[in-house]
């Protein structure tokens, strides 16, 4: 009864906290000289660039153990398995070489055993894209929002300030690392012509949504052995880096691969995958046609992307 007693008190007092002082997340983040675009998800993915797995913004869905620490969203990765990454870059003016940056973080995961792990990253890059020492980082494995941060001087040479946001799984499928009301601030005020660089600044995936990945290659299709009744060909494809959990290979010999019986159709468990053996009846023989195409998994949302380039298949 007491400890439920100490939950309910510490309940009240968050919020009364929250009622008392404003609520970060929001893009009114600059006027408080954040240099961070988007910092609590509240403007889909704008500002961020995904470098591996996949990203969403949520409100909370699924097995999410918590609600936004500020705003209406947080940021979340939409993969299975694995670990999924995206950054943010700001390009700094000379007057911002050897100050004190600050960059700060509110990072929760979901209550497990073994727990995933949630990661921030800072790291500098010289005006060749070169990385300047080692990443600073900080990890996260409790199962509450958690503010985290990290302190550091500005290396001179520096032109680009990376901030990247990491979720790695330690328990299947989902990759359960949560972000929210990130800050990035210097103590030098920043001057024209710097600022946020990233690709992806018209945020053009809602909350919620998950993106569609690109377009899948085909890079090989060879035969690689063959008994009395069965040929075997190797299908093999580029990897897609960003926005797949698995990829679907479909094989007819029709070339409008209809949805009957008439074609085999595949569904690799992830997306490390990036080869696979086709085994065809000879008595089967004449041409067959071979497409692939990514899949990007979040929950019940499913979201595939085009179909690649036909290839063809002699079955002698």
């Amino acid at each position: 009864m007491k400890r439920n007693f100490r939950i309910l008190a510490l309940a009240l007092s968050l919020a009364l906290f929250i009622v008392s002082f404003p609520v970060f997340g929001f893009d009114s983040y600059a006027a408080s000289g954040n240099l961070l675009k988007n910092p609590g998800a509240e403007s889909k993915l704008r500002g961020w660039t995904v470098d591996s797995g996949s990203f969403m913004t949520t409100r909370g869905i699924g097995k999410s153990p918590c609600k936004p620490h500020g705003g209406k969203y947080f940021f979340m990765p939409s993969c299975e398995y694995g670990s999924a990454s995206m950054h943010q870059d700001y390009k700094i003016t000379g007057n911002m070489m050897g100050a004190k940056l600050t960059l700060s973080a509110y990072m929760a995961v979901w209550n497990q055993d073994p727990y995933d792990t949630a990661r921030m990253q800072l790291s500098y890059y010289d005006e060749n894209g070169a990385i300047i020492g080692s990443p600073e980082t900080v990890e996260c494995r409790t199962p509450k929002w958690m503010k985290y941060q990290i302190k550091s001087t500005i290396p001179y040479d520096t032109d680009i300030i990376r901030v990247t946001l990491i979720g790695i799984c330690s328990t299947g499928p989902d990759v359960d690392a949560y972000f929210d009301d990130l800050v990035l601030k210097s103590s030098v005020s920043p001057s024209k012509g710097s600022g946020s660089t990233s690709s992806n600044d018209s945020g053009n995936l809602s909350n919620n949504e998950v993106a569609k990945p690109s377009k899948v290659t085909i890079t090989k299709v060879k035969l690689t052995s063959r008994t009395k009744d069965t040929a075997h060909y190797l299908i093999k494809y580029k990897k897609i880096a960003n926005n797949c959990t698995a990829y679907e290979i479909q094989a007819s010999k029709n070339k409008s691969f209809p949805n009957n019986k008439s074609t085999l159709s595949y569904k690799t468990p992830n997306n490390s995958m990036t080869q696979i053996y086709l085994n065809l009846k000879r008595k089967s023989k004449g041409v067959w046609y071979v497409r692939v195409r990514a899949i990007n998994k979040s929950g019940s949302k499913v979201v595939s992307g085009n179909w690649s380039k036909v290839k063809l298949i002699k079955v002698k």
